[in-house]
């Protein structure tokens, strides 16, 4: 069965690790409003989101979320089984997964920057610029259903930026591809998500 619902570059939701449906869009206003939309819709839990382009990314306090195409720019459906008081802890679980990435993959110095973004070292700047954030968003169904979407920016080739950004290509001179980041970051995440949900579930 074809898990995507709509798809603009071969991936599929088999080909992204632990997701059970992909919806992939060339441009979007926001994939969180499109998140939060197929949560109120019941749709299923690690449900993906994923477009080229925003042209009304936003993040923490509504900050305008610079989206030009380059960069991934992932909403993802998740149900945790686990008490609503820990729901919080999410999106730092989620940088500090990305920092993983960066340092262990890229040979990056990463650092978290409380509470959701995460910066990297540049050599030649000699300062910390900003390469990725994180916004966790939820709501609950008339039926108590809770919902969280984690939405994730990752600047991986996109020119576009503010001078206190980043992007991976720019700062490591190499060619990777926004699906290609998307799969190390979802190989490296699940295992963490699945420790997060089941220390909330004993601690409840």
């Amino acid at each position: 069965m074809d898990k995507s619902f709509n798809n603009s570059d071969g991936a599929t939701a088999d080909t992204l690790p632990g997701v059970r449906y992909l919806m992939h869009l060339p441009e979007t206003e926001s994939t969180q409003y499109i998140a939060k939309a197929l949560a109120n819709a019941g749709c299923a839990s690690k449900t993906a989101v994923i477009a080229d382009r925003q042209t009304g990314g936003y993040g923490r306090l509504d900050h305008k979320w610079v989206s030009a195409p380059g960069g991934l720019y992932l909403s993802l459906l998740l149900r945790p089984e686990t008490s609503p008081e820990f729901l919080s802890d999410l999106s730092g679980l989620v940088a500090g997964v990305l920092a993983g990435v960066f340092r262990e993959r890229y040979g990056l110095s990463a650092k978290v920057k409380q509470p959701n973004d995460v910066y990297v070292f540049h050599a030649e700047k000699k300062t910390w610029l900003k390469i990725s954030g994180v916004l966790s968003e939820a709501s609950s169904s008339s039926a108590g259903k809770k919902s969280e979407w984690l939405v994730i920016g990752v600047n991986i080739s996109n020119t576009e930026l503010p001078e206190t950004a980043v992007c991976l290509n720019e700062i490591t001179g190499g060619n990777t591809g926004v699906m290609e980041f998307a799969r190390q970051f979802l190989r490296e995440f699940w295992p963490e998500y699945f420790r997060w949900e089941l220390a909330g579930r004993l601690r409840s």
